[in-house]
């Protein structure tokens, strides 16, 4: 899913000889509708998001946002895609609305990649802790988490539906990301 045409047309070139990848321009969120887009112009778009830049302009100044286009956004769960056992999410920010779009195909999913923040680098964006209380919801408990320059704003999280892990592994992860959360600040 890649709602800016130009990185749609890099990116369905860059798997025309897979057959079973599909791409799709536009973006996911909450609901079906039209959305503001804050293209970053100078770091390969790879900032850009449906959400206005806020904390990531004191801590990232050199990238900068000259642009905004108009793109659509649609629900996952209005796609009729099939099972989906695993989702990777990098929306800048808007985690959380993707989620609240995907909340049937969550029943199926097993793994989740999402990046997460710690900041509000994005004019409302969603926080770590809140995501992981809304996860918690659909059984998921954050496994892993990898912090840029490992006490940064932001990072990657691995979530995993709890029935999979042992419950020694999800104790030690659990305290593991709640020490993080207190000594890892940025």
């Amino acid at each position: 899913f890649e709602p800016q045409k130009n990185i749609y047309n890099e990116l369905k070139k860059n798997v025309e000889n897979y057959k079973n990848a599909e791409c799709f321009n536009f973006g996911l969120g909450a609901e079906n509708k039209l959305v503001n887009f804050y293209i970053n112009t100078n770091n390969e778009n790879q900032s850009s998001s449906v959400l206005k830049p806020k904390d990531h302009l004191k801590y990232h100044p050199h990238v900068t946002f000259n642009k905004e286009e108009e793109i659509e956004i649609k629900r996952l769960d209005d796609l009729e895609l099939g099972e989906i056992d695993f989702i990777n999410i990098d929306v800048q920010g808007y985690e959380l609305e993707v989620l609240k779009g995907s909340k049937d195909s969550l029943e199926d999913v097993k793994y989740l990649f999402i990046e997460v923040n710690r900041k509000e680098l994005y004019e409302d964006c969603v926080l770590v802790k809140d995501l992981d209380k809304f996860l918690q919801q659909y059984e998921f408990n954050r496994l892993e988490t990898e912090w840029w320059n490992k006490t940064g704003t932001w990072g990657d999280a691995f979530y995993i539906k709890k029935d999979l892990v042992k419950k020694t592994s999800l104790l030690f992860s659990l305290l593991k990301n709640k020490l993080q959360g207190k000594i890892g600040r940025a």
